[in-house]
């Protein structure tokens, strides 16, 4: 069974380019019963990759920060749903097994996240939140119709 500090590591290398290119820092590192939690920040946004067994994978969180600080949890964003509002056909990559991910599909699954957030997550890391409004009308539409 891979372990939750292997797997912070492969987060941490896949994600890397977030303090060298955007000039972002790690500022929290969680591991717990329900997942591994990195959260980036930059000047102005954030970012949140983790990997959670029960909830179905990795998932990848955008957020601008308020006065500096990580909002709560309600004002942060799939990247997925930032990628549909910016048509990107983006397709995640399969992990066959969440409780035991093979380390080569993890990192064939982060890389691919890792890949499309260094291009089409560029804007609003550095601080263009001008699609916040798509972004909340899609959490509405899902809201309404009961999806995930």
């Amino acid at each position: 069974m891979i372990k939750a500090s292997k797997i912070k590591k492969i987060i941490k290398t896949k994600f890397n380019f977030l303090c060298s290119d955007f000039g972002a820092k790690l500022v929290k590192e969680e591991i717990d019963p329900f997942g591994v939690f990195l959260t980036y920040t930059t000047d102005k946004a954030g970012l949140c990759v983790s990997y959670e067994p029960r909830e179905g994978g990795v998932f990848v969180m955008v957020f601008p920060l308020r006065d500096q600080e990580i909002p709560p949890y309600k004002f942060w964003y799939d990247v997925i749903d930032l990628f549909q509002v910016k048509d990107v056909k983006f397709v995640e990559r399969n992990i066959s097994n969440y409780n035991n991910p093979d380390p080569k599909e993890l990192e064939e699954a982060l890389e691919h996240f890792a890949n499309n957030v260094r291009i089409h997550a560029k804007s609003f890391l550095e601080g263009d939140f001008s699609l916040i409004d798509k972004l909340e009308l899609i959490i509405k539409e899902r809201k309404l119709s009961g999806k995930r």
